[in-house]
């Protein structure tokens, strides 16, 4: 498959799961208490998230009720507890939302990403 096929197919998943989605980003899952790091989009709007992986995340975060199947994690944001590490001059930051699940990207999408956690 190419990769413009890839993207159609993600954009398309994206859309299947959110509707409309007004953050798109690429961006790391940090497991860090296992030490993993899993590559993939974030999509979000909002009301929710989805991390689109490019490699199953299953069998890193077992079987959890917001998986929607091996490559997918879909959280609810608005009122999720959250802490966002995102330092001045660096252009990546961190939203850490607890139980093992952290997102590392662009600043600016990651800080988006916590305002919507935070209303």
């Amino acid at each position: 498959m190419s990769y413009v096929n890839d993207m159609q197919a993600r954009e398309a998943r994206a859309q299947e799961l959110l509707g409309t989605y007004t953050i798109k980003t690429s961006a790391d899952l940090l497991i860090s208490h296992l030490r993993k790091q899993i590559g993939g989009w974030i999509y979000a709007n909002n009301s929710a998230l989805i991390f689109l992986a490019n490699a199953p995340i299953s069998p890193v975060l077992g079987h959890r009720p917001d998986l929607v199947d091996d490559y997918t994690l879909k959280l609810d944001l608005p009122g999720r507890p959250h802490k966002l590490t995102a330092p001045m001059l660096v252009p990546a930051g961190i939203i850490n939302f607890g139980d093992g699940i952290e997102f590392a990207g662009q600043k600016k999408h990651i800080k988006a990403i916590a305002a919507v956690a935070a209303r």
